[in-house]
This record gives structure tokens, C-alpha cells and sequence, in this order.
């Protein structure tokens, strides 16, 4: 999803209907410069009549966006 993506009805019931707790968030034109991982369930109570783009909920505190782990390829958990 983009940073810039408008958060309507419409977007919230698509995010509901792919049922991921965690949504991949890219900036600009590239969907793999991924800056941060959309915490879903900081969604909950948020205006969808007035909509707004992920960037500006962000700023205001209205939901969260985790900032992602990376890993080389061929690293293993242990």
C-alpha cells in the first residue's frame, strides 16, 4: 500500500476483506521501497467519512506504521 493511499470506505473494507494484520508500505512509485509495516488494527475507530491518506493519519497519531527488519537472503533465524 501507498504511504499515499486515501483511506475511504471503500479501502478500509478491502484491507478487512484481505484479513492481514500487517500491510506493507512503499513510498513513491516503487512498491519495493518498503518503509514500514501499517499496524492494521491501529485502523480501528478512524473517520472513513472524512478520508484520508495514510501519510496524513500517520503524522497525526492516527494509526502506526512499524519500521521494517531486513535481513540479508541467505541469513537464518536461530
Amino acid at each position: 500500500m501507498s504511504i499515499d493511499t486515501v483511506l475511504d470506505r471503500n479501502a478500509i473494507e478491502l484491507i478487512k476483506k484481505k484479513g492481514y494484520s500487517r500491510i506493507p508500505v512503499y513510498y513513491g512509485e516503487n512498491p519495493t521501497f518498503i518503509i514500514g509495516l501499517l499496524i492494521v488494527k491501529s485502523l480501528i475507530g478512524i473517520d472513513v467519512d472524512e478520508p484520508k491518506t495514510l501519510r496524513e493519519l500517520c503524522r497525526r497519531g492516527e494509526c502506526m506504521i512499524k519500521t521494517p527488519i531486513y535481513a540479508a537472503p541467505d541469513a537464518t533465524v536461530g
